[in-house]
């Protein structure tokens, strides 16, 4: 009876036609789903909102209470080799699972509050004063790459804030890659002078060189977002846009099965490069030659030295969320980069272990939330050219946060209702 409703559902609204979803229903969207509904220029949007919604004096109108945790051991013999090639680590980072709630209350005095409504007439007049709630349910699972699975699966429920219903279900895996791609990307357009998402700055800017760390889902959804924000250059005037792309990862294999696909879609048409993570001269070179770094591996040591980094670098730290990982030289952050962060929580990494919390609060090269400087409330310091200058590089430290998980998966749900795409089902 249950495959037999879902099939119904499934035959319900014929694609592009918007669904009226009925009160005692749920939306189901795979994952194949939410990357029809959620490109990326749509989760930069999202994003934008999101952490433009945490504000250190708490009127941007996000609430994120605390994460529950469990731990997970794994005692099965780790796999000899994973589908990439790559040899399988003995001991990896501790594995959890992770639930996280998040609401959305709409400021009703404030002008920038962002709204959620769909492009449909009849949902435009309630935005306004909108709630969202919902909750991501996360693993880390270290292994997973060697049989075949994501390292983070997850999954976002969405709820009807006024009757407390789950009204959708949506896969998170490509979710939280995306939104995490997103948030960088939101941090590099205030960094560089990009304008918000108007493309604005671009002018007279000569092509940005992006090396990226890893090769996985996080990896390929950076590219993607720097893609996106800074263009590809390829105008008449040949300003701005992205360079060359250089993949670093400890496999060639999978990081050029990723150039293969991003060049064969004609998402990059610039150069591109694989680079292993143990050739370190190619490292060096790559690390100092960009402008533009994106960190998002799981490695507990620094990917490389902070003397590498040229003057005028921004980067991008999202693999670290432990005090113990340390994906980023934490002198870097502490001796030579204006931080900027998604929450507070970052300042607990070992990324910028190079101060303790108050002092970090209290140093001069802390920018502080995103979402401070989104609102316009803290000023911005780009990325300056020479080391005599002082703090000669930009850096941008996220966790990640459920409200970004619940604005995206928002964002996917309304296209799906929109367009008639996902499964529903009858619960009653």
């Amino acid at each position: 009876p249950l495959v037999m409703t879902l099939l119904r559902s499934a035959a319900g609204a014929a694609p592009g036609v918007a669904r009226s979803l009925s009160t005692n229903s749920i939306l189901f969207l795979s994952e194949t789903d939410v990357r029809r509904c959620l490109p990326i220029s749509s989760a930069i949007d999202a994003n934008r909102r999101a952490l433009g919604a945490l504000r250190t004096d708490g009127t941007g109108g996000a609430v994120v209470p605390p994460r529950i945790g469990l731990r997970y051991d794994d005692d099965s013999p780790p796999p000899a080799e994973s589908d990439d090639g790559s040899a399988a680590e003995e001991e990896g980072p501790q594995d959890w699972t992770l639930f996280k709630p998040a609401a959305y209350y709409s400021p009703p005095t404030s002008p920038a509050a962002p709204t959620f409504a769909s492009s449909a007439p009849s949902s435009a007049a309630a935005a306004v004063d909108e709630t969202l709630m919902g909750m991501k349910l996360v693993s880390i699972r270290s292994r997973n790459p060697a049989r075949g699975k994501p390292t983070v699966p997850a999954t976002v429920l969405l709820l009807d804030a006024s009757s407390g219903e789950v009204n959708a279900v949506l896969g998170g895996t490509y979710l939280t890659a995306a939104r995490t791609a997103a948030g960088s990307a939101v941090a590099t357009e205030l960094f560089l002078g990009l304008g918000r998402g108007t493309g604005e700055g671009r002018e007279g800017r000569e092509k940005v060189d992006v090396t990226v760390f890893g090769a996985g889902l996080q990896g390929e959804m950076h590219i993607r977002a720097m893609m996106e924000v800074l263009g590809q250059g390829q105008g008449e005037d040949g300003a701005g846009g992205v360079g060359r792309v250089s993949v670093v990862n400890r496999s060639a294999v999978r990081a050029e099965r990723l150039c293969a696909k991003l060049q064969d879609e004609g998402i990059i048409a610039s150069d591109m490069e694989v680079i292993l993570l143990d050739d370190s001269k190619s490292v060096e070179r790559a690390v100092s030659h960009s402008r533009l770094i994106c960190a998002a591996t799981n490695s507990p040591t620094p990917l490389f030295p902070s003397s590498w980094v040229s003057p005028g670098t921004h980067i991008n730290g999202v693999g670290s969320y432990t005090p113990l990982m340390e994906e980023i030289d934490s002198r870097l952050a502490a001796e030579r980069c204006r931080v900027m962060i998604d929450t507070m929580e970052a300042l607990e990494v070992g990324d910028l272990k190079g101060m303790g919390r108050e002092e970090w609060l209290d140093a001069e090269n802390f920018v502080g939330l995103v979402g401070d400087v989104l609102s316009g409330e803290v000023p911005i310091v780009p990325p300056r050219g020479d080391r005599a200058s002082g703090f000669d590089c930009t850096m941008f430290k996220s966790v990640g946060t459920a409200i970004q998980d619940v604005i995206t998966a928002r964002a996917a749900y309304e296209t799906a209702s929109r367009e008639g795409i996902g499964t529903e089902l009858d619960m009653s």
